[in-house]
């Protein structure tokens, strides 16, 4: 199995890419995506469901006026973000990892809920922060991984690129997850 990865700007449209895959295959998809929240001169990170936005933990909290991490919660990575994809790899077609970063750094419970997400005969689907670190390095070095750069030339374009992809290996094609017709 592949894994599918996408790096690129802050804002490019990567989670946009993600979405647009999900709508237009027939699987059961679960993972995470963060989401940010904004408190006056605080960022506050979420790690969250993709299926369930109530479902969701406090990663990390940013400084606005510095734009630099202040503080990461390992705790919810290593309990909360293991559930999270452990639980995807066993009970679901796809696995969104939206997306992969620095504050994962110390967290080696989740890094390796990850691992075993690549490694599992599942469909991953992610984004890589742009970021030299040694756990991103590690999964872009990995021979089973894809990794697309998104630009403002081929951000429309790479939905109907890697619904192919996944079309042709034959991952869409059984009775549970299936391509629509708005690709081909």
């Amino acid at each position: 199995m592949y894994n599918i990865f996408l790096t690129g700007e802050k804002g490019i449209g990567k989670t946009t890419i993600i979405n647009k895959i999900l709508s237009r295959i027939n699987c059961e998809a679960d993972g995470y995506t963060v989401k940010p929240i904004i408190e006056g001169t605080l960022k506050h990170f979420y790690i969250t469901s993709i299926k369930d936005d109530a479902k969701k933990a406090l990663m990390a909290t940013g400084d606005t006026t510095k734009r630099k991490i202040i503080n990461i919660y390992e705790d919810s990575l290593n309990k909360f973000g293991t559930e999270l994809v452990n639980n995807s790899v066993n009970t679901k077609d796809i696995i969104i990892l939206d997306e992969i970063g620095f504050i994962e750094s110390k967290c080696s419970n989740f890094k390796n809920s990850i691992i075993n997400a690549l490694n599992s005969n599942k469909i991953v689907i992610g984004v890589l922060k742009e970021f030299n670190g040694d756990f991103i390095n590690s999964i872009k070095k990995r021979e089973d991984v894809i990794l697309f750069t998104v630009s403002e030339k081929n951000r429309d374009e790479l939905p109907g690129v890697i619904l192919n992809i996944l079309t042709r290996r034959g991952d869409t094609n059984d009775s549970t997850c299936k391509k629509s017709s708005s690709y081909s």
